[in-house]
């Protein structure tokens, strides 16, 4: 199974950057605008092996999304990165399972250091 990492946005122009930062890492990566779309590539036979998901989404909130990956067998071991602008949503996140946050703007250091963190459990 190809390994690659999902990154969850609303917004067009944050998902390129993503994408282009992690591509230029040498991470393969594959895009979706909202959590029915996550949910939806998350559930699939191909699963990812990491999620970045924004906190702030219509339809569904970030951690919408992630009490419904945490309530699935199949999906429950993803981990799962939310990226948000609002500041302090460590504490809920971790309760609702996240493995850990990101808060924007953030240097692309701090990027790979988090998915380095996630490859070496």
């Amino acid at each position: 199974m190809e390994e690659y990492i999902l990154i969850v946005d609303d917004h067009p122009s944050f998902r390129c950057l993503m994408r282009s930062l992690l591509l230029d890492c040498g991470y393969r990566v594959k895009l979706a605008a909202n959590g029915f779309e996550c949910l939806k590539i998350a559930g699939s036979a191909s699963k990812p092996s990491l999620i970045f998901l924004d906190y702030q989404m219509p339809y569904m909130t970030g951690f919408e999304v992630l009490k419904a990956l945490k309530s699935h067998e199949f999906t429950r071991t993803i981990p799962v990165v939310i990226v948000s602008a609002v500041d302090g949503l460590e504490k809920i996140a971790r309760i609702y399972g996240a493995t850990a946050v990101l808060t924007k703007p953030f240097e692309i250091n701090s990027l790979i250091e988090v998915i380095h963190g996630i490859e070496e459990k």
